[in-house]
C-alpha cells in the first residue's frame, strides 16, 4: 500500500515538519509514502495532484481520500475495499461520527457538524444521496470515466459535482 500527502499548505516550515514527520512514521514500515507540495488549490485541486501522481506514477487500481484530520477504524479500508470489488458500486464511503462525543455527523442522507444527532441509523451498503468528501474510496476507473474533481470549487460540493456523471 503507497501513502500519498499533499501539503496544501504554503508554508515551507509546515512542508518541511511534515516531511520530517512522516519520514519518522514510515522509517520502520515496509510502507512506500510520497509527499507533494502543492500551492493552496483547495479541496479539488489538492486531491487531484495526489490522484494524477497515484495513477501515472504507481499505477493504482484504487484510490481512497481522507481530509488529515480524519481518524480511521480498524478494518475500515478492508470494508470499503470489499464494497467497490465485490458489488457493482464503484464508489464508497461510510459514515461519520465525531471522535469526541460519538455524534453522527454523516450517513447516507444528512450532514450535522454541529452534533445534534447522536445515532447514524445506517448499517450495511446503502446508496447515499451525496458523499462527503472526507473520506471517498473508489476505482481508478471512476477518475478515467468522469475525470479529475472540477477546480472550479475551491471548497465544499466539489466531490459531488466531480462525482455524479
Amino acid at each position: 500500500m503507497d501513502f500519498i500527502v499533499v501539503d496544501n499548505s504554503e508554508d515551507e516550515i509546515e512542508y518541511e515538519n511534515l516531511s520530517v514527520g512522516l519520514e519518522d512514521i514510515f522509517k520502520n514500515s515496509n510502507k512506500n509514502y510520497s509527499v507533494l507540495k502543492n500551492v493552496n488549490s483547495g479541496y479539488a485541486g489538492g486531491n487531484n495532484l495526489g490522484i494524477k501522481f497515484a495513477l501515472e506514477e504507481l499505477n493504482v487500481d484504487y484510490i481512497w481520500i481522507l481530509n488529515p484530520d480524519t481518524v480511521i477504524t480498524s478494518g475500515s479500508i478492508l470494508e470499503l475495499l470489499r464494497t467497490i470489488e465485490f458489488t457493482d458500486i464503484p464508489v464508497a464511503t461510510c459514515k461519520m461520527v465525531d471522535y469526541y462525543s460519538g455524534a453522527c455527523q454523516y450517513d447516507d442522507k444528512s450532514v450535522d457538524f454541529l452534533g445534534h444527532r447522536k445515532d447514524c441509523n445506517t448499517q450495511g451498503i446503502f446508496r447515499a444521496d451525496f458523499l462527503g468528501g472526507t473520506n471517498i474510496s473508489l476505482k481508478k476507473d471512476v477518475i478515467e470515466r468522469v475525470g479529475l474533481f472540477e477546480e472550479k470549487y475551491f471548497l465544499y460540493f466539489e466531490n459531488n459535482e466531480s462525482l455524479k456523471g
